[in-house]
């Protein structure tokens, strides 16, 4: 029902591999965009040739690394079925394991390209996050993306719930995702526009500003999903590699702020709240999967991820203010 017949194939061809392209089309083009915004503005930036090869070399890799990524986790299916691994056409891909594997590309083949992989990566900020909002919106057509049940009436309404087979509401997770990407990308181009204005710019925070803004809301939206996909023993791969993440990120704003000289002055409040935030959002998931209403503790949850992001973002405002004030 969901496959189209094309004038050039006499294969069905997918709907939702239909956005996925476009989607990546559209990634592509705006990083380019941003590329020339950046060379306008009279700062070091990559060539658009180097921006191709990135992206070519750059995404094959990131899919390889998203399908293995996805295996792992579901390695007991594999075990039994090893020949599955390539049918990739099948379903069956890790949004995480794309990013890593985009990142680590970019990162380890910039030098060779004689690209600068941190300027490179905030061009392709943008055109992630609008890349990540297609490809949410787009599995309407492959029928996941459903959450847990809705227990509060007033949450029963066209945009966040969908009826399940037995007539029952539950979360549309998709549409949320999907919105709250739109709005990220919206941000981060609002950002993006600051960071070329700036003087002094940090090369590579807002690349983070975009993953970061991603993981911290996907923690609360991957534990209202009612899949059992990308789980590895009770955790969920995906929710553990973004509290990863932004434990990641702030740690790392913390060395930041101490080799500015700014921690002790400004941000002693960052390690503690870090800490106790990450602690919080674990403690929620445990919450979750006692409750029989999930949407106060989901909400708790959404909080704790914030805060967990929170430090990452005075950072880059505040070493991004000390830098231009120079």
């Amino acid at each position: 029902m969901n496959d189209m017949k094309t004038f050039f194939t006499e294969h069905p061809i997918s709907p939702y591999g239909i956005m996925v392209a476009a989607a990546l089309l559209l990634w592509l083009a705006l990083s380019l965009r941003f590329a020339r915004v950046f060379r306008a503005r009279r700062k070091p930036a990559v060539s658009l040739s180097g921006m191709l090869s990135l992206f070519a070399l750059s995404l094959p890799v990131g899919l390889v690394f998203s399908r293995l990524l996805w295996c792992i986790s579901n390695y007991h299916d594999y075990l039994m079925h090893p020949a599955s691994i390539y049918r990739i056409w099948e379903g069956g891909l890790s949004l995480w394991g794309l990013i890593l594997g985009f990142w680590l590309t970019v990162r380890l083949s910039c030098g060779r390209l004689s690209v600068s992989g941190a300027r490179s990566l905030d061009a392709f900020s943008a055109g992630i996050i609008l890349f990540i909002a297609i490809i949410r919106i787009s599995e309407v057509f492959t029928g996941q993306g459903i959450g847990r049940i809705i227990t509060y009436d007033f949450l029963v309404n066209p945009i966040l719930s969908v009826r399940d087979s037995h007539g029952e509401a539950r979360f549309a997770v998709y549409r949320l995702e999907a919105a709250y990407a739109v709005l990220l990308f919206v941000i981060t181009l609002f950002r993006a526009r600051k960071y070329a204005r700036a003087k002094k710019a940090v090369w590579g925070d807002l690349w983070r500003f975009a993953i970061g803004g991603y993981a911290m809301a996907q923690i609360t939206f991957e534990s209202m999903r009612e899949d059992d996909f990308m789980y590895f023993g009770f955790v969920r791969i995906s929710q553990a590699l973004a509290i990863l993440i932004l434990l990641i990120f702030a740690f790392y704003y913390v060395y930041r702020l101490k080799k500015a000289r700014l921690l002790r002055g400004h941000a002693l409040w960052m390690v503690p709240l870090t800490l106790a935030a990450a602690a919080f959002v674990i403690y929620e998931e445990f919450m979750v999967d006692a409750a029989l209403n999930t949407e106060k503790e989901h909400l708790f949850m959404l909080i704790g991820s914030i805060f967990l992001f929170l430090p990452s973002v005075f950072s880059m405002n505040r070493l991004l203010k000390q830098k231009n004030s120079h």
